[in-house]
């Protein structure tokens, strides 16, 4: 006779307490995913800003002398003068450095446009991948000559240090002009030139021997505060790295704000545009403040090129001095 083989099957409450267990498993595990992501994306973070710092010494070797914050009010910024640094030579070479933003060659959005561009180190994947998207076109209205056609442009998630009022960090803004039509100021203060106008030289205004309070001792570039991922390309808090303009600050940031108020420091990035800020709409300091996507830290590049993170609950008159590179004032323990 056949014998008839039974098989024995899962009772429903064995079948819950597998489910149940699986559940903790999945549980303990999402929180340990998210931590190994985030030191993954830290530690690229802290390669990003270490590159950009040997790119600006590799400048500094070959030109003795630091990138300036911007050649001039709209003109091109440190963000494309160290591009050739950064193995970036042939996006560089879209530049032409003697004119303005706006008016680079090419029609807007063509393959010989170079401003809509976005370079993988300059961002931080912690708060975003490399974007597909630009900048609003800029500059604003006010900034652009009569004729001018603003130009979206390449973002970042770094800045470089503006010290406390955009003249004593370690990059500034470029001097001793040569222009054509000769004798053009070029001044955030002068009116808007007409188009045409070329810078065709300039001079650093800094370099390491200028940095008096020690390289280790003064910040370089920094992770950039924006308000909140909703305004990501917008202009008044992610403008284009690339441009520079009066009251667009997207390529650098400073340590005291408007008629001398001291802006919060490093601040974190808020998924909203709800930003515990000084004000409603939490845009007072996007242009002036750094800060990051990680958990209680942002990150630096120092001007001696090491990258360290400092806490986000660092004192703000601490951050000032680490702002300005030739105060003499002493600095206290950070780290």
């Amino acid at each position: 006779m056949a014998r008839r083989l039974s098989r024995r099957a899962f009772t429903l409450i064995e079948l819950l307490v597998v489910i149940a267990i699986i559940a903790i498993l999945i549980a303990l595990l999402v929180p340990a995913v998210q931590k190994v992501r985030e030191a993954a994306a830290r530690t690229q973070c802290t390669n990003n800003l270490k590159q950009i710092g040997l790119a600006i010494h590799d400048y500094h070797d070959s030109r003795k002398a630091l990138p300036p914050d911007r050649i001039a009010m709209g003109y091109a910024t440190w963000a494309v003068l160290i591009l050739p640094y950064l193995d970036q030579g042939p996006a560089y070479n879209l530049w032409n450095i003697q004119k303005r933003f706006y008016e680079q060659s090419g029609p807007v959005g063509s393959a010989s446009d170079p401003c809509p561009i976005n370079i993988p180190v300059y961002f931080c994947p912690s708060r975003r991948s490399v974007p597909s998207v630009f900048s609003q076109p800029m500059p604003k209205a006010a900034d652009l000559a009569a004729g001018g056609v603003a130009r979206p442009g390449g973002l970042s998630d770094y800045a470089c240090n503006g010290g406390t009022n955009g003249s004593d960090g370690a990059l500034v803004e470029a001097g001793g002009w040569l222009t054509s039509p000769a004798n053009v100021n070029l001044d955030s203060t002068s009116p808007v030139q007409p188009l045409g106008t070329l810078c065709l030289s300039w001079r650093s205004q800094t370099n390491f021997l200028s940095i008096t309070d020690g390289t280790s001792n003064t910040l370089l570039v920094g992770e950039k505060y924006v308000a909140a991922t909703d305004l990501s390309g917008q202009v008044a808090t992610d403008g284009s790295v690339f441009s520079s303009g009066n009251g667009q600050e997207n390529s650098f940031r400073r340590f005291v704000g408007n008629n001398g108020a001291t802006p919060p420091v490093l601040r974190p990035l808020v998924p909203t545009r709800a930003d515990p800020g000084p004000n409603a709409n939490g845009t007072a300091w996007a242009d002036k403040a750094f800060g990051s996507w990680h958990t209680d830290i942002c990150q630096f590049a120092f001007c001696d090129g090491s990258v360290r993170a400092l806490s986000t609950s660092i004192p703000a008159t601490t951050m000032q001095l680490l702002g300005v590179r030739n105060d003499g004032q002493p600095i206290p323990s950070f780290d």
